[in-house]
């Protein structure tokens, strides 16, 4: 993806959790001890609700839901985040 460049200059922070076993969770990261502003962070706790509520059967993954999931994370998009967590509920 080209980031080495941001992530030399610390503009960048990545990091990956693999919960697939939810009582082994496997962290790996860049960046981690660095400040960085994080305003997407809500729409990761959005789209874990929303592959929470595939699981349960309460929400079947549609083309429409997929691409407003995409757009929320993918471009960042406050519209699709608002309808994802009307969709998926504040619980």
């Amino acid at each position: 993806m080209k980031l080495n460049r941001l992530v030399n200059e610390k503009r960048i922070g990545i990091a990956l959790v693999d919960i697939t076993d939810e009582f082994q969770p496997v962290f790996a990261g860049v960046n981690g001890d660095s400040m960085m502003y994080a305003a997407s962070l809500p729409k990761i706790a959005i789209l874990f609700g929303l592959f929470k509520r595939i699981e349960q059967g309460t929400i079947i993954m549609t083309d429409e839901i997929h691409a407003e999931a995409s757009a929320m994370i993918r471009k960042s998009s406050n519209t699709a985040a608002t309808n994802m967590a009307n969709m998926v509920g504040l619980d």
